[in-house]
């Protein structure tokens, strides 16, 4: 028969406060320096919400108020694929512009995704990136970032 007690779960909740926590501080501290009062009120409001939600999630874990989670980390491996992508978006973005860079993006977030009709997909990027080029190129007369190569 053994002995040895169960051992107790790790608890991700609470680094999680510790970094909203960190994170709100950092911001609010930053929002020091904005010259013009009026345009603090959203940094300073952000920075609130998060330590009050912050404030609620230490609560609820430490009095075990609710439903106790469980954590499932079996998408993190598509995650982290997919932010890898997404870096390599931005990155190709700054350096070939935006209307190369997006059809390419699209394409590959959605067969990341678990898209597999092509069909779909390249309807949905031509879809997609003419209603950013009519929208904010034509009707708004916004520039889309041409990147470093085409300036």
């Amino acid at each position: 028969m053994d002995t040895k007690p169960a051992k107790k779960a790790f608890n991700y909740n609470y680094p999680v406060v510790v970094f909203l926590y960190t994170w709100a501080f950092v911001f609010l501290i930053s929002a020091t320096t904005i010259k013009d009062s009026g345009s603090k009120i959203f940094p300073y409001f952000v920075s609130g919400m998060a330590i009050f939600l912050a404030t609620i999630l230490l609560l609820k874990n430490l009095f075990n108020i609710g439903k106790k989670e469980e954590f499932d980390f079996t998408g993190t491996a598509k995650a982290t694929k997919y932010f890898g992508l997404l870096v390599a978006y931005i990155t190709a973005a700054s350096i070939v512009g935006y209307y190369i860079a997006t059809p390419f993006y699209l394409v590959l977030s959605m067969r990341a995704l678990g898209q597999k009709n092509y069909k779909v997909m390249i309807i949905s990027t031509i879809m997609v990136s003419l209603f950013i080029y009519v929208f904010f190129d034509l009707a708004l007369d916004m520039k889309i970032p041409q990147g470093i190569l085409f300036k």
